[in-house]
This record gives structure tokens, sequence and C-alpha cells, in this order.
């Protein structure tokens, strides 16, 4: 299993010194079937580092995991909340897409892939909710970029998974809709996961080697 990360910025990139220049957050991950998790609004840059794509899973309706969707003209599988291709449908009218709901915990299989959905709290308008992933194939693998607590079922989701990409995006800050990195980190740095990977890295999160660092004293992971 590879996985291509195509951007591990918050939503509108997150520039400045130290901070890699990084592009809004999207991952591609590759087993004999290529899964692309969101469509941000630097495909076309992102798009350099895709070879192809044979599904696409949506986190949740913000311009950041679907403005990008404009870009592709495949008519590719997209997976999501209902409420999610409802948005899509309304903004992106002319793209035949092939919109397939799935319902929170729900498995689906691709390729010689599993996919289960969890819902998780983001956004506090009730027209976005927002879905971690777990794509299991040789590797199991937990993609939640955006999140803004760790809930009970979100942890039970996570046991047993080689690797946990979660959300990153706020150091000594507190935001609704985002995890604070030195504040929750010990939380799921006890997640039953091997290994940990943030992304979604906001503004707030200081420069790259510090922050790596600052979060291997907090968590071996």
């Amino acid at each position: 299993m590879e996985i291509i990360f195509l951007g591990t910025g918050a939503s509108g990139g997150t520039q400045g010194i130290g901070k890699s220049k990084r592009l809004e957050s999207s991952v591609l991950i590759k087993e004999g079937f290529n899964i692309l998790i969101d469509v941000t609004r630097n495909f076309l840059e992102q798009a350099k580092n895709i070879d192809k794509i044979d599904a696409i899973l949506i986190t949740h309706g913000h311009m950041d995991a679907i403005g990008g969707l404009g870009k592709i003209r495949k008519n590719l599988p997209i997976f999501a909340h209902r409420k999610t291709l409802k948005i899509i449908k309304k903004k992106f009218k002319k793209i035949p897409f092939k919109l397939l709901p799935v319902k929170n915990g729900q498995i689906i299989k691709l390729a010689a892939l599993q996919i289960t959905p969890c819902l998780v709290p983001h956004a506090k308008d009730p027209r976005f909710p927002t879905y971690a992933w777990k794509i299991k194939g040789a590797k199991t693998i937990i993609y939640a970029s955006d999140i803004a607590r760790l809930t009970k079922n979100f942890k039970q989701f996570c046991q047993g998974a080689d690797l946990l990409i979660i959300d990153g995006a706020t150091w000594k800050r507190k935001i609704y809709s985002h995890l604070r990195v030195d504040k929750d980190l010990p939380e799921f740095c006890n997640l039953g996961v091997t290994k940990i990977i943030l992304t979604h890295i906001g503004k707030s999160i200081p420069p790259h080697e510090q922050f790596q660092k600052k979060v291997a004293k907090i968590c071996p992971k």
C-alpha cells in the first residue's frame, strides 16, 4: 500500500516560513486501485502527482474538500454522505459523476479494499456532516482530516489501525471545528493505532522542524 500526501494544509493552504507552502489537505491511496480522498481547490497542482484515480471519497461538503471537482472530467464514482452529495450536485451540475451515498458505518468493497466511514464532529452547520474514512487492505488506514473532538465511536473505529492520519489544525489555539494538537495529541496518542501522521496543518502551528520535535515529545507514535 502506498500513500501519497497531495496536500497537508488548512483551508486556503498554509503558507509561511517553515510551513512548506502546504496545499489544502488531500491524499491518494494506492493498492492496485487508486483512491483519492477529497478534491481540493489545489487539485490541478496536486494532480501532477497522480497517475490515475479509480474512486473518490469525500470527507465533507466544504470547498477545501470538494472545490476541485470541476477540474475532473472522467466519470468517476464518488462516495460520500448523502448531504455532501446534495451539495456536490448543486455546485457541479454539469459534471457527470457517479454519486454514491454511504451511510455511517456502512462497509463498501472496492477491488481488494474494504472502505468504511465514521461520522465525526466538525461543522456546526448540519448541512455539512463529516466522515472519517477507514481503508482496509494490506494495512488499515484511518483518514480524519477534519474533526473537532474525539468521540467514543471514533475511538472504537480507530482500534487496531496501522496508521491514523488526523487533524493537526491548531497549536495553543482552540477553534470549534478542529483539534488542538498540544492539548488533544496526548489523548489520541493513546488510541489503539500503530502510527500517527498529522494533516490539515494550520497557521498557528510552529515551523515544521520545531513542530516535529514538539509532537515527538508528546507522542512517540
